[in-house]
């Protein structure tokens, strides 16, 4: 008998042999252990426990490595979404902060700055290659405009707009938008945006932008 084969256990009061198995899940038969008992009148005398280990095959193997691929390629493309979601959110909230932060500009100056270090409000570190008008982050950037900011991802581009309550030239003042570089409707952003507005179609399909404007 192979040593290496089993692990002796002591003990007394059974002595019996004891063999675990492991059914084959590959063939999608719910997997369990198994215990099986073998009187062996060699062992009664001695009054030891031998433990039988038995492994996988390679077919059971790349099973397991197939369904786990399968598995990856269906989270993946979901997480992906979701981080997009968060940074669109972080990029909202901190457009809407900004446009707040225009409109006291505006009650103290009777207009509007695209100059971030004209406006009362604390934000977040930037990173280099910022400059007055446009604040650069690890997610994207913010941009101020004449009469809006723009607060964008930078991968791929999704743009939140915001245009300022005493806007002259918009359409909408103090009105706001969902923005993708992306004609195709089935990309990334515009389901983003899609889902954001709860719209069943953009607003304003251009000929290399797609625009959704929220209700």
């Amino acid at each position: 008998m192979n040593k290496k084969a089993f692990t002796q256990i002591k003990n007394k009061n059974h002595p019996r042999v004891f063999l675990s198995g492991v059914y084959n899940a590959c063939c999608g038969r719910m997997s369990f252990l198994k215990r099986q008992y073998v009187e062996d009148p060699r062992l009664q005398t001695s009054g030891m426990v031998l433990l039988f280990n038995k492994g996988f095959t390679l077919i059971e193997l790349l099973v397991v490595v197939l369904i786990i691929g399968i598995l990856a390629a269906i989270a993946l493309p979901q997480y992906r979404i979701a981080v997009m979601k968060a940074r669109y959110a972080q990029a909202k909230v901190m457009a809407r902060a900004i446009a707040n932060a225009e409109e006291v500009y505006y009650m103290a100056n009777n207009k509007y700055t695209v100059d971030f270090d004209e406006l009362d409000i604390s934000l977040p570190p930037a990173n280099s290659g910022s400059t007055s008008k446009e604040l650069k982050f690890d997610w994207g950037s913010c941009i101020l405009w004449a009469e809006s900011v723009d607060c964008r991802l930078s991968n791929p581009v999704i743009s939140f707009g915001m245009s300022y309550a005493h806007c002259t030239t918009c359409a909408r003042p103090g009105g706001t938008n969902c923005l993708t570089y992306s004609t195709d409707l089935s990309s990334v952003g515009n389901k983003l945006c899609k889902n954001e507005t709860g719209l069943a179609e953009p607003s304003d399909p251009g000929d290399d932008y797609t625009r959704w404007v929220y209700p």
